[in-house]
């Protein structure tokens, strides 16, 4: 909890911040990307596979699909066996998370679907086992969720940043 408190309050959030996290994100899930195709098991695989079953479900509904896609990156964190990127990825997640959860609808307009295509498409690529497939499917996954930093609460800029501000110091 304390190495969140410092991340959140480290950064005065700005549009160049969330830029800069999001690139941080798309780097650790590289990571962790390769490292569930070596250390995963069998189990953790159909795991992650019924949990796309479940998304689909919710195919229309950003609402009901997004604690599952959540929950489905959880898991490729988990899945490393590595105690120190689970806890990198926790901790990034919880800031960006309580940026953007609020306006899902904003970010998201469209819907799940194109997210559920692109964890179903890192996920192959994990089973390919081929790390430049898993690097290209998961930088596509982190260029295509990328929205503009400023999308935040509509109105003023000033506005847009301080409720992410106030919303990561929760």
């Amino acid at each position: 909890e304390a190495v969140r408190e410092q991340l959140s309050l480290l950064y005065r959030v700005e549009e160049k911040t969330i830029l800069e996290l999001m690139e941080v994100r798309k780097y650790i899930e590289i990571g962790i990307s390769q490292l569930v195709a070596q250390n995963a098991d069998e189990a953790e695989i159909e795991d992650l596979e019924n949990l796309i079953g479940e998304m689909e479900a919710y195919n229309h509904d950003i609402h009901a699909y997004f604690p599952l896609g959540v929950e489905f990156h959880q898991k490729l964190a988990l899945a490393p066996k590595n105690q120190v990127f689970y806890l990198i990825w926790n901790i990034l997640y919880d800031i960006l998370l309580k940026g953007y959860t609020p306006i899902l609808d904003e970010l998201f307009p469209e819907g799940p679907s194109k997210l559920i295509k692109l964890n179903k498409d890192v996920l192959k690529a994990i089973k390919s086992k081929d790390p430049k497939k898993i690097d290209r499917a998961m930088e596509s996954h982190a260029e295509q969720e990328k929205f503009d930093p400023l999308i935040f609460v509509g109105g003023k800029r000033e506005m847009k940043m301080s409720h992410f501000q106030n919303n990561i110091k929760k």
